[in-house]
């Protein structure tokens, strides 16, 4: 697994094939996009939702789900956003595919 972190704490995936877990985010479905991210870092840590760390400590989850919600589907493909939360890399892609990758020490 290969991951590209910069001098400003960016962290992204070199790759939409390589990570530790996937889910599709279903936009306008019931649960809002910071609920999936979390859930999935949970799932790639392999510990209870309860155990992760508050989303916002590394990203306002009111801007995040807003800046999805907001995307029209023309621009969808081209939204991303990459950010580390509790020792993961996570990715979301405008199409709704969450990508998480836990970090190595």
């Amino acid at each position: 697994m290969s991951t590209i972190e910069s001098p400003d704490g960016r962290v992204e995936l070199s790759s939409r094939n390589e990570c530790d877990h996937r889910v599709t985010h279903e936009v306008g479905g019931p649960a809002s996009l910071s609920v999936t991210v979390v859930s999935a870092v949970s799932e790639a840590l392999d510990a209870d939702v309860t155990a992760v760390d508050p989303l916002y400590e590394s990203v306002d989850p009111d801007a995040l789900d807003s800046l999805f919600a907001s995307a029209t589907a023309g621009n969808r493909s081209t939204t991303r956003i990459c950010f580390a939360h509790d020792g993961c890399s996570v990715t979301i892609y405008g199409d709704g595919e969450v990508l998480v990758t836990v970090l190595d020490d």
